[in-house]
């Protein structure tokens, strides 16, 4: 008994670093195994976007926007048969049966109607404008304009400007507390176009309701700069606008042209809803920017480019493939 008393007296500085350490890795054990099981719990996703075939080297000249180490994903369910049922007999007076189950263009004597159930878009133009129950003159009163039509209780304008003789608006809607667009409509849910006596001769709008987003999972995050190292990370460009001289090549100087170059000049973090292979409204990065279009003959034009990546950690996220698509689209990487 004297001799463990005497060993512990001796050795008690390094017995005492020892139940330290002891502890310490007790302890980073549990987070790791609290950690795994978390990874377990997480579902992995299909990639919103395909893998592009030809190299992308992305220049960042602006600051990343502070991103937290996790973000939400929604599942959205349901169809919207019965509400573009109700809009067709609403802005067209239609009472035949229309299969919106698939593409969708429709030409009436006031306007034209399509819907796309892939990335569930409704588009509708009125030659002579489309009169309300009570004008739209201002942002309140886009809101009640979707509020009475499509169920859509908030929204936030982001743009208003001036078309010719047209009043433009776009914004988002904000579902379950979060601002929801959708990647073919620059990040936004809807462009509505309202002509000088207040009725709508344009809308394009993303048809979601709130009933029908359901949260999913909470998934970890990326930041940019990790994503864009791959120069084949999966991604979806639309040009907004080509320098003039492009257009003036044959078609297949065209659509030979590819985009090497891209510079960022804009980042911003959205939650956008893709298309319908997936049903997910997703966090995303939005990168505006100019980018640099070679076509085969090495001659170079000029572009204003958004670029939309999915910012979930790509440890979670899977290749999608092509045949997995419900329509299949035209290549992204070509104008």
């Amino acid at each position: 008994m004297g001799k463990i008393k005497e060993f512990i007296k001796k050795y008690k500085g390094w017995l005492a670093i020892g139940m330290i350490l002891g502890s310490v890795l007790g302890v980073l054990i549990i987070i790791n195994i609290s950690n795994n099981r978390q990874k377990e719990d997480i579902k992995n996703i299909q990639s919103p976007f395909y893998t592009p075939t030809v190299n992308l080297n992305i220049n960042l000249q602006v600051s990343e926007p502070e991103i937290p180490k996790e973000d939400k994903v929604y599942k959205v369910q349901g169809d919207n048969m019965e509400l573009l049922t109700s809009i067709l007999q609403t802005f067209y007076k239609n009472e035949k049966i229309v299969d919106t189950s698939k593409e969708t263009y429709l030409e009436f004597d006031r306007g034209t109607f399509s819907y796309s159930p892939n990335s569930r878009i409704l588009t509708t133009s009125f030659a002579d404008g489309y009169e309300l129950n009570s004008s739209i003159m201002s942002s309140q009163e886009v809101e009640d304009f979707f509020s009475s039509n499509f169920g859509i209780s908030k929204i936030k304008v982001t743009e208003e400007n001036q078309t010719g003789e047209d009043t433009e608006y776009k914004g988002v809607f904000i579902l379950k507390d979060t601002e929801i667009g959708s990647v073919y409509l620059e990040g936004n849910a809807f462009t509505l176009r309202i002509n000088d006596e207040g009725e709508v001769s344009y809308l394009s709008v993303l048809l979601l309701v709130e009933q029908n987003v359901k949260e999913y999972q909470t998934m970890p995050i990326s930041q940019v700069y990790v994503l864009i190292k791959n120069q084949r990370y999966p991604r979806m460009l639309i040009h907004q606008n080509i320098e003039d001289r492009y257009y003036n090549q044959t078609p297949t100087l065209r659509g030979s042209s590819v985009i090497s170059e891209y510079t960022v000049k804009e980042i911003s973090r959205l939650y956008l809803f893709n298309d319908s292979s997936n049903n997910l409204v997703l966090p995303m990065y939005k990168l505006e920017g100019d980018g640099l279009l070679i076509n085969s003959k090495k001659e170079k034009f000029w572009s204003d480019t958004n670029v939309f990546i999915c910012a979930v950690n790509p440890s979670f996220v899977v290749e999608r493939k092509l045949q997995e698509v419900f329509s299949e689209p035209s290549s992204p990487e070509r104008p």
